[in-house]
């Protein structure tokens, strides 16, 4: 099992419209039967395949997965805006972005998670809560901003969390979904997290517009 299929499901992809779509306001979360089941379910599973090394490892193989779509599209498809069905674990706010918003999220959640993980280890829970409304990208990144930011961010990422000393730390801060996780539970949710998204990239890529794929 690999996070990137976890919570696979087919996708049924949505016309390209010009219309804003209407959509749940940013922070209104997902289903209670979608939270169960990542909480109860996903990350249990997750926690029992993959060690800490190798969830380290498949968070990585995910983001060389989004930056080799950011490498191989035209700038003009990696900014459109494209509504997608919904995934397991995906706010309704996030249907409709573009990929280099996908990126732009990625990088903000991701520092956020880095440093929360390494916090908690060292005995620290004094962080601000964790809010979703407060995390959407402003979707003002270039093609060129999307590759050179994710490209430092998954380096970043790495290089914080092999400075972790106690990975069994007990300390635990709440999720806002998922209740109070301890740093081992939080790595597993940021390799769920990049691999999600790692889906909505491709689904909002393989939707975009035709005028836009040749």
């Amino acid at each position: 099992m690999s996070a990137g299929h976890v919570m696979d499901k087919p996708l049924q992809m949505f016309p390209v419209t010009e219309t804003e779509p209407k959509l749940a306001p940013p922070g209104a979360g997902i289903p209670v039967s979608h939270r169960l089941y990542v909480r109860y379910i996903i990350i249990p599973r997750v926690l029992r395949k993959r060690d800490w090394d190798r969830r380290q490892k498949a968070f990585r193989r995910e983001g060389e997965k989004v930056l080799e779509l950011l490498r191989g599209t035209p700038k003009e498809r990696l900014s459109q805006r494209v509504l997608i069905a919904p995934m397991v674990g995906l706010e309704d706010s996030s249907r409709n972005w573009s990929a280099l918003m996908v990126a732009e999220h990625l990088v903000i959640v991701g520092d956020q998670m880095s440093e929360l993980i390494l916090g908690l280890s060292q005995g620290r829970t004094d962080f601000p809560p964790a809010d979703p409304a407060k995390v959407k990208p402003a979707g003002t990144y270039s093609a060129l901003d999307g590759l050179t930011r994710f490209q430092a961010f998954l380096d970043r990422f790495e290089q914080r969390l092999a400075s972790v000393q106690n990975r069994e730390s007990r300390f635990r801060f709440r999720h806002p979904w998922f209740g109070k996780l301890t740093a081992v539970q939080w790595h597993a949710v940021a390799l769920l997290h990049q691999g999600l998204h790692r889906r909505q990239c491709e689904a909002i890529l393989a939707a975009s517009s035709p005028a836009l794929k040749n």
